[in-house]
Order: structure tokens, then sequence, then C-alpha cells
């Protein structure tokens, strides 16, 4: 996880721009996707046997890339489940605490068993399923964040219109006096039946409903991007991430 606190930190240093952090954070999904090991060796597996394999992993698959994108779905997580109130630094903070010297440092179970006190339900379930065994990523959390992740070979929807950081539309394609415009601020958008988008938006200060037709296309690649059909409180979650921060 550490690698992955260098990417968020370097971002809010500055260093870099949110769409190079997103790049940058695809291309280990990437990375760990295409690994053969991963479907044959867990995390805890490599991270046991990586000493006797250089020190960063065994064959194709790294405990860095691995690790990295656990932190962020632990991350993703926390957030979500808390509604922004606790995020993967409230587990950084309890294992300094409790272990940080002179302790002697964390046992096999610890950081699971922080993770069960700080949500219960879930977390021990997602923990096993990412340390523990070679199942398939929960990637759907990155829907918390605000984010969407795109898989090779799977059909998703857009709208037809471009936004900016602050979701106000700077491109429309096919617009029309009923449709979205150029300068109207998306509040939110919902798919439905038939590739159609019922999106609410704020034009000249005033509320409108309108629906339009979206746009299907099948993924090339994988590529975390905003979810343009993120809520409110996911818009929200993404701020906080980016900046590192959670409500007071």
């Amino acid at each position: 996880m550490t690698d992955y606190y260098a990417k968020m930190h370097a971002y809010q240093a500055g260093f870099f721009s949110e769409s190079q952090l997103l790049s940058s954070l695809e291309n280990m999904i990437e990375e760990l996707e295409m690994s053969q090991t991963a479907k044959r060796l867990t995390l805890e597996q490599v991270s046991k046997q990586t000493w006797e394999n250089g020190g960063f992993g065994v064959d194709d698959l790294s405990y860095y890339t691995k690790g990295l994108v656990i932190g962020l779905l632990f991350d993703a997580h926390l957030r979500g489940d808390s509604d922004g109130k606790q995020s993967l630094d409230d587990l950084l903070r309890k294992c300094f605490k409790q272990f940080a010297l002179p302790e002697p440092g964390f046992e096999e179970d610890d950081i699971r068993s922080l993770l069960k006190e700080m949500e219960p339900k879930q977390t021990p379930k997602l923990y096993d399923l990412m340390v523990r065994s070679t199942g398939a990523m929960p990637y759907e959390l990155l829907k918390n964040l605000g984010l969407r992740l795109t898989v090779p070979g799977t059909s998703y929807l857009e709208p037809r219109y471009a936004v900016n950081s602050n979701f106000v539309v700077t491109n429309v394609a096919n617009g029309g006096a009923d449709d979205v415009r150029i300068g109207d601020q998306i509040i939110s958008a919902l798919p439905n039946e038939n590739d159609k988008i019922t999106v609410k938006l704020m034009r000249e200060n005033k509320p409108m409903t309108v629906t339009v037709k979206g746009k299907r296309f099948v993924a090339g690649d994988y590529r975390l991007r905003r979810n343009p059909f993120a809520t409110k409180e996911q818009r929200q979650r993404f701020d906080e991430w980016l900046a590192g921060s959670t409500p007071k």
C-alpha cells in the first residue's frame, strides 16, 4: 500500500495532474489483470515467497502492484461505506498507534482485525477475497469514489456531452433546444431503457430535466475515469479522495 500512497501524495503535492494519476492507477490495474501468476497465487502467498524470488514478487506478480490496487479498493470501500467519515488513512493511523516502534510490529491477522473493527460486516470478506484468494478483484467498489473502470471487450454507455471538473458541459453532440447545451451544469445523469439518459441540470439558474440518447461503446483497454453517472455523494467522495481528506 506504500506505492498507493506514493501516487496519491505525489498528485496532492502537485507533481502530476488528475488525468496522470488516473492513468497511472489504471496501468497498475492492467498489469495486475494481465498477470498469469495472479490466477494461481494469492497476494499472501506471493508476499511470503518474495524473498526467494528477488524481493519484488513472484514471476509476473508484484506484491507492490497488487498491494497498490488493494489499497485503492479498500480506500474506496471505507470512504463509501462510512459516507466519507473513514478512509484508508484511519487504518494506517490505527496501525501506527498500536504497532509502531518500540512495539514489535503486527501479527499475521492484525490488519484484518483492525479493518473488522472499522467495518465489521463486509471488510473481512473483502480482505480474504483480495489478499487470501485468487478471485476477481471487486472493481465495482470504485463507484464509491465516483470512478468507472472500463474492461476490454465490455460494452458501456456514456453521454453524448463532455463536462469539465465542475460538471459544466463543454461540448455537445446532436444538441437541440430540449437537450443538453454547452454551459449547462449537470446535477445528475441516470441511464434507463434503450440507452436513454435522464439528466437533471441547471440552465441559467433554472433546474431542468431532459432525456437524451446516450452512445454505447465497447472498451478496447482498461481505463479509469470519472463515472459520468456518479451520484452527488459519489462526486463528493471523489473530491475528498483526491484531496486526501474526510468530512469534519
